[in-house]
């Protein structure tokens, strides 16, 4: 678990690294990797992505999409912290729609 924790923390930071600037190219956003402790070292990258960018965004589908087609395939999503029905209705919804695309349409 602590390794689990200590590689999604690193990701976190990475992702942070690497597409996190503010709106202008000289808005970056530099990692305090010591902080609150120390405020050495400090990581930035001249080439961030905007926050709003292209980049984010399809960062942001690609992880959307996997995390519906996950829920279809295992058959359950984080939507079961909110209650086991609701879960159970949103992947019965989900495994429809993957059966109804995995379907070869009629030859004709």
């Amino acid at each position: 678990m602590l390794l689990a924790c200590l590689l999604t923390f690193h990701l976190h930071l990475l992702c942070d690294l690497i597409g996190s600037r503010g709106p202008s190219p000289e808005d970056l956003w530099p990692i305090a990797y010591g902080e609150p402790i120390s405020r050495h070292p400090i990581w930035f990258w001249k080439a961030q992505w905007r926050l709003d960018g292209w980049q984010n965004r399809w960062v942001l589908l690609l992880l959307f999409v996997g995390s519906l087609w996950l829920a279809a395939k295992r058959g359950y999503s984080v939507l079961e912290l909110a209650g086991r029905r609701w879960d159970s209705v949103f992947v019965g919804v989900l495994q429809k729609w993957q059966r109804q695309l995995a379907r070869k349409p009629p030859t004709s």
